[in-house]
């Protein structure tokens, strides 16, 4: 269980650069050197920055080491979308205690014994409501080798770390159960590198940064989230867990955290389309993303998606012509009065090129203009405006000197 690999295909890996030597916890420790202030982490209840919420994890790896949990050990979560599900992960893998966060709220207290026992879990983390969890809390459920029963009000807060971390990036960390579709259910073991490696190029290719706000409309207990985890770690951005506080919507929290990369299954894509059509919106908030997996995704939601990226960009396109045509004028200044104290062929080849951005092709002008945003084009405005009063004084000056 400790390791996943074999020797020759690990070494491989590492030399083409597909595996690194860093844990999940590493790139905690890296975002919250490197940007402490910034962001990390929110559900309804909380809002955490790199820096607290290193200090959380380090405070529940601390526990878990006085409980007398560590390398090999493994630990279930049963709990709804809460960021003590990411702290609690993050404290495991800093200890080598490969964590099992996919027990799904439908499952039966029978099921998740069964599944416990499997695994060898010494702990367990659930809360009050959620599924049978009050049946582990009161101890009338309580599988073989289940040695602890945290809640989320008895889980450790933020602390001095223990002793050096001892996580290997190959080893097992993350451990996900299928959902049984066709048969008991299936453990899927994962390292830091198996996930790591596919979420490192998904940062890359779609520019992710910190910046970025990520929304994972799927369970804590779904894959999905754990992409969206490696994501956040890598690109340091903050992570949105889909803990909309009680009255609001799920789409309503989206607009409100401000998200700009969601993360679901086709169905939530589905709810957010018809709920943006019944409220009359032509677009989805700061959304830039929406990645959809765990099913086939329909044309129809395709075509919608399709359809917004198209109206944003003609929208954009629609500059108002008054003023396209102040823009234009104002560039046409502004070189005008570049070329005006050269002499000779260049100051008459700048001066010629500035007639062409007289605003006479709209079409023209608005494809030259429709990078620049409000503050550029306002500042490129107040540029031309002073150009022109420095001119006329410079003009005066010279005359009287003359």
């Amino acid at each position: 269980m400790n390791n996943l690999h074999e020797p020759e295909d690990r070494t491989r890996y590492y030399a083409q650069g597909l595996w690194r030597d860093e844990t999940f916890y590493d790139l905690l420790c890296r975002q919250a050197d490197a940007q402490p202030e910034a962001f990390a982490l929110r559900d309804s209840r909380r809002r955490l920055n790199w820096r607290n919420l290193h200090a959380w994890v380090n405070g529940i790896a601390a526990d878990l080491t006085d409980r007398g949990l560590g390398a090999g050990d493994r630990a279930s979560i049963w709990l709804g979308n809460r960021a003590e599900v990411l702290a609690t992960f993050l404290a495991c893998n800093r200890q080598s205690i490969a964590c099992n966060p996919s027990l799904h709220r439908t499952h039966t207290g029978e099921e998740v014994v069964a599944l416990l026992e499997r695994l060898g879990a010494r702990l367990l983390l659930t809360e009050s409501g959620h599924g049978e969890g009050d049946a582990f809390i009161a101890g009338s459920l309580r599988p073989d080798g289940l040695d602890t029963v945290l809640t989320p009000e008895t889980l450790a807060g933020p602390g001095a770390p223990p002793e050096t971390p001892r996580a290997d990036p190959d080893a097992t960390c993350y451990l996900a159960f299928t959902s049984g579709s066709s048969g008991p259910p299936k453990c899927v073991a994962h390292s830091a590198n198996t996930i790591l490696a596919n979420t490192r190029d998904m940062v890359r290719d779609w520019g992710h940064g910190p910046d970025t706000r990520m929304l994972t409309l799927s369970p804590l207990s779904h894959h999905i989230a754990w992409v969206a985890m490696g994501q956040w770690l890598n690109c340091g951005c903050e992570l949105i867990v889909n803990d909309p506080p009680k009255g609001t919507s799920q789409f309503d929290w989206l607009l409100e955290t401000g998200a700009t990369y969601v993360m679901g299954v086709p169905t939530h894509a589905m709810d957010i389309l018809a709920e943006l059509q019944r409220r009359g919106k032509d677009r989805l908030g700061k959304v830039k993303i929406f990645y959809m997996a765990g099913a086939p995704i329909p044309a129809a939601v395709a075509e919608a998606f399709s359809a917004q990226v198209m109206a944003r960009i003609e929208a954009q396109g629609r500059r108002p012509r008054l003023a396209r045509i102040a823009l234009g004028l104002a560039l046409a200044i502004c070189l005008w009065l570049l070329a005006a104290p050269l002499q000779g062929a260049a100051g008459l080849l700048l001066q010629g090129l500035a007639l062409p951005l007289v605003p006479l092709d709209d079409r023209l002008l608005g494809e030259l203009l429709l990078p620049l945003n409000n503050v550029a084009a306002a500042a490129l405005l107040l540029l031309a405006a002073l150009g022109l009063v420095w001119r006329k004084i410079f003009s005066a000056s010279a005359s009287r000197l003359g």
